[in-house]
């Protein structure tokens, strides 16, 4: 019995050790999977950063320029850029703005 124990342990070992090893090397293929991972979502959130950056450095200053704008924006003003009457009759409602916003406010007609 102790011959066949002795004889089956080299054998036992040498899986052992192949089956460790292929555990090692499936656990660094992981983390290392992992880690590209981690590192391409830190460069997608950084761009998206730079980009949400830039999108709101333009909407202020279109902002800035609509209200800009609003206060030469006169009929005189517009006749001085060729701008001439259809003759139809137009309608135009003027409420002082509640919030600063650029989406239309609903009017009560």
């Amino acid at each position: 019995m102790t011959k066949a124990v002795t004889t089956l342990l080299p054998t036992l070992y040498r899986r052992a050790f192949w089956l460790l090893l292929v555990l090692v090397i499936f656990s660094l293929a992981a983390y290392f999977s992992a880690m590209v991972g981690l590192i391409a979502s830190a460069v997608a959130h950084d761009t998206d950063l730079k980009v949400k950056a830039k999108v709101m450095t333009d909407i202020t200053t279109l902002e800035a320029n609509y209200f800009r704008l609003t206060g030469h924006l006169t009929l005189d003003y517009a006749y001085q850029l060729g701008f001439k009457d259809s003759g139809e009759t137009m309608v135009f409602v003027n409420r002082p703005a509640e919030t600063i916003t650029m989406r239309p406010a609903p009017y009560d007609f």
